[in-house]
């Protein structure tokens, strides 16, 4: 009888035999959680002992444990076999092991909760190495390694390893991880191991035929409990590291499709075949979809081919994407990574994009017509996206022009936009027709400047648009545009001619319009062409028969603005009054 931290354990002896050249014995151990039996031999110089658990409590191993293990229960069951000489341990076998175990870490690093265990290993010692291979099945319980948590209920998962190990060098042949519909893992690695695991070598190969469940299980822990994307296919990925630090990686993906909850982008059909090299220049990669979205724009089906080379990605040929009926032209794009935020570089041009098609995707009143322009460049670099250079594009038989774009926050829950931009002697009667408000002919000119847009409403801007100095086309106006104008102010229209008379006259004629908001903390500070007593004229009459627009709301909050301007480009029809 002996006690074992405190518990009794009875032993005893059903036969045993000892002499110079050999000896046995056997016997039987009563106590820590069940009823255990062993037995020895020595023949020679060789000997072996054999132990069958059945329900060891290893609470037993608890003082042997380091400190940061705060909790440590449960019970195993296992066939032990020891086989050796007079210079040690020759062989080691654990078979038939059945083992549950509850545990969790001090600081919450890592925990099991009754995770029930089978497996088997064997080693064996020569020529000063010891080689050794075996499994491990996780059949139920939860396990939870910061910050992955996985469930087992119905699917096990299982590793399988062998290798060889010689003081301080550990050396992975082969090993293999299954998660059945989630992740297959294959590979090999040497490391050392001392007061800290030095990696030397190794591969890594992943496949998964559900990267819905590789997502939901090891990706989005990673990435933050409201990482918004879901993904579905194919993929496979293999991992070369040498001296700890990786030196190649091959990314295939098929028929991959993702969904993004915050609406920013969306994928089907992705296909991918990526090749990168830390030192040494790579297989050329190539990314292709059938639709892909990107916020509210798609993009059509197309193939994009690029080079992945040390931290620099830069596209090996230039690309046509083809969008909204048209296309964008990819000249030059590169990504570098630094320590920090990556700089993204960009140059290219919009051809032929169709208005209509463009006006939906952005929720902007419908216009037809297409668009075309010159990309400068294009650079984000410490969270901030700036446009190097001007954008210019032909509009409505006139030019556009953005200047000193920058976005920050693009891909966060807040984002910020400052832009201005200038608008040159757009045509009204082909910009009118487009909408529903009644025809308008003349050129149009202005700017927006100062622009700032905090998650796509405005918070601030100057802006002006009205008839250019040196226009010298037909200036008429149709009385539904007159009403719909007049709407916008507040005011109304007056006239050279009797008031009766109107409902009879279909056009007017007017020297110049114009109308300007000064936006500052929510309240527009609105003008006119020219004041006109406690107003101003949006429209100042000229030619016969003539007619006068006034407004007399000089500040107007910008919701409500807004939904005037709405209203304006939605409106079936107008209503004269």
């Amino acid at each position: 009888h002996v006690r074992i931290n405190g518990q009794r354990l009875e032993i005893r002896l059903s036969e045993a035999h000892f002499s110079p050249r050999q000896s046995h014995f056997q016997g039987v151990i009563h106590g820590l959680g069940g009823t255990h039996s062993f037995s020895a031999r020595y023949t020679g110089q060789h000997w072996q002992l054999n132990v069958q658990l059945n329900g060891l409590t290893l609470a037993l191993l608890s003082p042997l444990l380091p400190p940061e293990v705060a909790a440590f229960s449960g019970h195993v069951q296992t066939r032990l076999t020891l086989t050796g000489n007079a210079d040690g341990i020759e062989q080691l076998s654990v078979n038939d092991l059945k083992l549950t175990l509850s545990a969790d870490h001090q600081q919450g690093q890592w925990a099991l909760a009754e995770a029930q265990f089978s497996g088997a290993f064997s080693a064996k010692h020569l020529q000063s190495h010891w080689h050794w291979q075996g499994w491990l099945r996780l059949d139920a319980g939860a396990l939870y390694a910061q910050p992955v948590y996985l469930e087992v209920d119905s699917e096990p998962l299982t590793l399988w390893a062998k290798g060889r190990w010689h003081r301080p060098l550990l050396a992975i042949d082969a090993f293999a991880f299954e998660h059945p519909g989630a992740a297959h893992v294959t590979g090999f690695a040497e490391l050392t191991l001392g007061k800290t695991i030095g990696w030397r070598e190794g591969l890594i190969r992943l496949d998964t035929s559900h990267l819905s469940a590789l997502g939901q299980h090891y990706l989005a822990p990673w990435l933050g409990t409201n990482w918004p994307l879901q993904f579905s296919g194919s993929g496979s990925a293999d991992l070369v590291w040498r001296q700890g630090t990786p030196e190649k990686l091959t990314l295939a993906l098929d028929q991959v499709n993702i969904d993004d909850r915050k609406g920013r982008v969306q994928a089907q059909a992705l296909t991918a075949r990526i090749h990168w090299q830390r030192q040494q220049t790579p297989a050329p990669s190539w990314l292709a979809w059938q639709e892909l979205n990107l916020f509210t724009i798609p993009l059509a089906e197309a193939r994009l081919q690029f080079m992945l080379e040390g931290p620099q990605l830069t596209l090996a040929e230039p690309a046509r994407l083809p969008l909204l009926g048209g296309a964008l032209s990819v000249e030059d794009f590169y990504w570098r990574g630094t320590d920090d935020e990556p700089e993204v570089g960009f140059q290219g041009a919009l051809r032929d994009i169709d208005l209509t098609a463009l006006s939906q995707a952005l929720n902007w009143p419908s216009f037809s017509g297409r668009l075309s322009g010159r990309i400068p460049g294009v650079r984000y670099h410490n969270r901030v996206l700036r446009l190097q250079g001007e954008l210019t594009a032909q509009l409505f038989d006139g030019q556009v022009r953005l200047n000193n774009l920058s976005s920050s926050g693009l891909f966060r829950d807040f984002w910020r936009l400052e832009a201005d931009l200038d608008l040159e002697a757009i045509d009204l009667a082909r910009l009118t027709q487009e909408f529903d408000l009644g025809r308008i002919e003349g050129r149009l000119s202005g700017f927006v400047h100062d622009l700032v847009l905090e998650n796509g409403q405005p918070s601030g801007f100057f802006a002006w648009l009205g008839t250019p100095d040196d226009d010298d086309s037909p200036h008429r106006i149709s009385q539904r545009a007159v009403n719909a104008l007049a709407s916008i102010g507040g005011g109304g229209a007056t006239d050279t001619v009797s008031r009766a008379l109107l409902r009879f006259l279909d056009t007017f004629g007017y020297e110049k319009l114009g109308l300007g908001c000064y936006l500052y903390q929510g309240v527009c500070q609105l003008s006119g062409v020219a004041p006109a007593g406690d107003g101003y004229y949006i429209v100042k009459g000229g030619g016969l028969p003539r007619i006068d627009v006034m407004g007399y709301n000089l500040r107007m909050d910008w919701p409500v603005l807004w939904q005037r301007l709405q209203r304006l480009f939605t409106a079936e029809s107008a209503v004269v009054q």
